[in-house]
């Protein structure tokens, strides 16, 4: 009888070990996913840091190249879109539903939502407000509603 208690005591050590190694085996493998997670952000904002500092350099004529040339418009035009998307986001936020037939409908100030085709392809498609500004600093075209340049950061006058 007592073999059969030395056999479930010696198994259920077993147990525990592996419980206590896999436990010990989740929290270096997190530590290391957490050290590997921080370095990954930290290269992403050095990245973002280098690229902000060579669109500069291109931008003031310091750097001359046919590629980032391409990628300073690319950026442009992301930058324009980006800013007409959170005008339309203010715009939608901003509306409010009437029912048909109720007297602020009649208005056309208060109608139901109705989303507009959007581009499949981000690289080929154009801002799509109407209307649009240089930035006196920098010479940024941006859209009209634009409260500060995308490109520089200045206030725009209104």
């Amino acid at each position: 009888m007592s073999g059969i208690f030395d056999d479930m005591s010696r198994r259920a050590n077993e147990v525990i070990d592996r419980a206590k190694f896999e436990a010990d085996k989740l929290q270096r493998t997190t530590a290391l996913q957490r050290e590997l997670s921080d370095m990954r952000r930290k290269t992403d904002e050095r990245k973002d840091e280098f690229s902000e500092r060579a669109l500069d350099l291109y931008r003031a004529g310091q750097i001359q190249s046919p590629t980032l040339a391409d990628i300073a418009r690319a950026l442009d035009l992301l930058r324009v879109q980006l800013t007409a998307k959170e005008e339309e986001l203010k715009y939608e936020q901003a509306r409010n539903f009437a029912p048909a037939g109720s007297p602020s409908s009649s208005s056309g100030s208060s109608q139901p939502y109705s989303p507009s085709p959007q581009p499949t392809n981000v690289s080929s498609a154009q801002p799509s407000q109407p209307a649009t500004r240089t930035c006196e600093t920098c010479g940024f075209v941006m859209p009209l509603t634009a409260v500060f340049c995308p490109s520089c950061g200045r206030r725009n006058s209104a």
